[in-house]
């Protein structure tokens, strides 16, 4: 399993979903396990964890992609790395 943090260098929260749109439907399958998103400074930024290394360059590639035929910023990067483990939330958060 690899790890993956992306940002998207100016690009607005509408601009992201917009991608996302763009790319169709990613639900979390047996190459994507997880997505978290949300806004970072001058932009958007995700942490995925992907079934291999092909399976998240595969995807990086159809962003890129989408990135340029919407006109959007392409300020992208990302890290990425194995995984060497998952440790569970041991005090789950509880609503007040």
């Amino acid at each position: 399993m690899y790890a993956l943090l992306t940002w998207y260098g100016g690009l607005t929260q509408e601009q992201y979903d917009t991608v996302q749109r763009r790319l169709g439907p990613l639900p979390v399958t047996d190459e994507r396990r997880l997505c978290v998103d949300g806004p970072m400074e001058d932009g958007w930024q995700s942490f995925e964890l992907w079934s291999s290394q092909p399976a998240y360059q595969q995807y990086l590639a159809a962003v890129r992609e989408a990135l340029t035929e919407l006109g959007y910023p392409l300020r992208l990067g990302s890290w990425s790395w194995p995984v060497h483990r998952i440790l569970p939330a041991l005090n789950p958060v509880q609503e007040s």
